[in-house]
């Protein structure tokens, strides 16, 4: 029974160290940790990858109007609907404040942006309470033999672009 306990307690550490408390999404670290390996995997099996880095739109405004809880209530939805609009295999995490990435396996350029997309499409028709509307804006990239640092350099270039240009969109 001691080693079940131990177990049980070893699992809840691990979850706990790869996971960020309020999203249950992966955190930084992990995130990271897990594109390292996925970038290994398309290598090896020249399988394609792409990722998707999103940020919240106008998010600072959300926290000063509607105040920090408002603001943990957007995320946590945003973070839903990443959870219900991937596919079970892609690994999402929370990049940091309101930013979030998605690493897709076995996919394409093309197959992200439909992703993105939809899952910018769902973002806009969430509804609050405090009758908050929020949009989302993305950089997709596809891996082309960079490391993980780069790769993510290449997607979060092309979500200030898709920010410089508008909001509410994503740039490839």
């Amino acid at each position: 029974q001691d080693l079940n306990q131990l177990e049980e307690k070893n699992k809840m550490l691990d979850k706990i160290t790869k996971t960020d408390g309020l999203t249950q999404l992966y955190n930084h670290k992990y995130i990271y940790e897990r594109l390292e390996q996925e970038i290994l995997k398309a290598k090896s099996f020249e399988k394609g990858l792409s990722i998707i880095m999103f940020d919240i739109d106008h998010f600072k405004h959300v926290n000063d109007t509607y105040g920090h809880q408002e603001g943990d209530l957007v995320i946590i939805a945003v973070a839903n609907t990443l959870k219900t609009q991937c596919r079970k295999y892609d690994i999402l995490g929370r990049y940091g404040g309101e930013e979030f990435l998605a690493i897709l396996p076995n996919t394409n350029l093309e197959g992200a942006l439909l992703t993105a997309e939809r899952i910018r499409k769902r973002i806009e028709l969430l509804e609050f309470d405090s009758g908050i509307k929020i949009t989302i804006s993305g950089g997709i990239a596809e891996y082309t033999n960079e490391n993980a640092l780069t790769l993510v350099k290449k997607a979060d270039n092309l979500l200030y672009v898709a920010k410089e240009s508008g909001r509410n969109r994503i740039e490839r």
